[in-house]
C-alpha cells in the first residue's frame, strides 16, 4: 500500500492530499462551543480546503487570508487563517499557545492536529485528532485527520482498512459540505480497487465542490480504470480549462491518446506542454512524461526508418521489373 501513503499523505497541487481537512470560515463561537456546521451555516460559511494556495473552494483568496492574518483580533480565525495559507509550523505554535489558555477547544485541537498533519507528523496528528474525537463525538474533522494518521501504519490488514473506510464514511456523511473526507475516501477506495465506489464518491465530491479541480481528476482516474475512456477525457480536459498547465490531466490525456485513441501526436503534444510549463513539485511524474515521450518519439523513428526502407524497396522493386534498355549505336553510311 506504500503507493496509497504517497497518494493520500504527500502534499501537492496535484490530487495528492496531506491531512486534507475541511475549514469553515465565519464568526468564532465561545472557547467552550464546538464549531461545527451547524452553528455556522446561518453566519455565510465558507468551505475551506487547508494548507493549500488554492483552495479547493472558497470565496476567498489567498490575500483575504493573509489580511486575517494581519488584522484580525480573532485568535480563532487567525489559526485558520495560517493553515489557508499555508503556515503549518505557525497554525501549531498558536493553536499549542490557544490550547494552554483553552484547553479541550475544538476550534485549537482541530487546527493543532491539522497543521501536524500538514508537517507530516502523523503520530501525533493522529493523537490530538484522537483527544478530539473523544471530545466531540462524531467529529467530522477528527475522524477524517484519525484515517489519515492510521494510513502511516505499515502493518496494517485488511480489517484495518474496513475500518479506515468506515471512519471516512463516516467523516463524509456527517455533513453535506465536507470535502475532504471524501476526497481521501474516493483515493482510498481506487487503491483497493472499489472503482465504482471511487467513482460514486467523486461524483458527490463534485456536486459538494461545484465542480472542483480535484474532484474532475478523481472521477477522471476512476472512468479511466473502469474503462470509461470518453468520460475521462472529458474529465480531464474539464481540469485544464480551470488549470491550463495541470501536470496530472496533461499526463493522463496523453495515456488517453496513446492508449486508447492510438494517436501519439496528440499524445506526445499533451507531454512536451506539460514538460515545458512545470508547475508541480511531484518529480516523479515529469519523469514518466519524460520516458513516455521518449518511447513515443522512439516510435516515430523507427516507424519512420520502416517507411523509408519501405519505400526504396518498392522503388528496387519497380526498377527490376523494368526491361533493360541496351543504347544502341548507328553509323551513319555518309561517314
Amino acid at each position: 500500500m506504500k503507493n496509497l501513503i504517497k497518494t493520500l499523505l504527500v502534499l501537492s497541487a496535484s490530487l495528492n492530499l496531506a491531512a486534507c481537512t475541511t475549514f469553515f470560515k465565519g464568526k468564532s463561537a465561545s472557547a467552550t462551543s464546538e464549531v461545527t456546521v451547524a452553528s455556522m451555516a446561518d453566519q455565510g460559511a465558507v468551505v475551506q480546503q487547508a494548507g493549500r494556495i488554492n483552495p479547493v473552494i472558497s470565496v476567498y483568496d489567498r490575500q483575504h487570508w493573509l489580511d486575517v492574518r494581519a488584522d484580525s483580533k480573532d485568535e480563532r480565525m487567525k489559526m485558520y487563517a495560517a493553515l489557508a495559507v499555508g503556515e503549518a509550523r505557525v497554525a501549531e505554535v498558536e493553536a499549542r499557545s490557544f490550547l494552554r489558555k483553552h484547553p479541550k477547544d475544538f476550534a485549537g485541537l482541530q487546527v493543532l492536529a491539522a497543521s501536524l498533519g500538514m508537517q507530516k507528523k502523523y503520530s501525533l496528528a493522529g493523537y490530538y485528532a484522537g483527544l478530539l474525537e473523544s471530545y466531540y463525538q462524531d467529529s467530522s474533522e477528527a475522524l477524517n485527520l484519525l484515517a489519515l494518521s492510521m494510513l502511516m501504519n505499515n502493518q496494517n490488514r485488511v480489517q484495518d482498512y474496513r475500518r479506515i473506510v468506515d471512519m471516512l464514511q463516516k467523516s463524509f456523511g456527517a455533513s453535506s459540505n465536507q470535502i475532504a473526507a471524501g476526497l481521501n475516501l474516493g483515493h482510498l477506495y481506487l487503491e483497493l480497487g472499489n472503482i465504482s465506489a471511487a467513482a460514486e464518491t467523486f461524483a458527490t465530491v463534485r456536486v459538494r465542490c461545484d465542480s472542483c479541480v480535484e474532484s474532475l481528476m478523481g472521477a477522471g482516474i476512476a472512468a479511466y480504470r473502469a474503462g470509461n475512456y470518453g468520460v475521462a477525457q472529458s474529465s480531464f480536459k474539464q481540469v485544464l480549462s480551470k488549470s491550463k498547465f495541470h501536470s496530472e490531466a496533461l499526463y493522463r490525456l496523453a495515456l488517453v491518446e496513446r492508449n486508447v485513441q492510438k494517436n501519439n501526436g496528440n499524445a506526445k503534444q499533451y507531454l512536451r506542454t506539460m514538460l515545458a510549463n512545470r508547475n508541480d513539485k511531484d518529480r516523479m511524474i515529469y519523469q514518466r512524461a519524460n520516458t513516455m515521450l521518449r518511447q513515443l518519439e522512439g516510435e516515430s523513428d523507427r516507424t519512420a526508418t520502416a517507411n523509408q526502407v519501405d519505400d526504396e524497396d518498392k522503388e528496387n522493386a519497380a526498377t527490376k521489373d523494368q526491361p533493360k534498355v541496351v543504347p544502341v549505336t548507328i553509323e551513319s553510311d555518309d561517314e
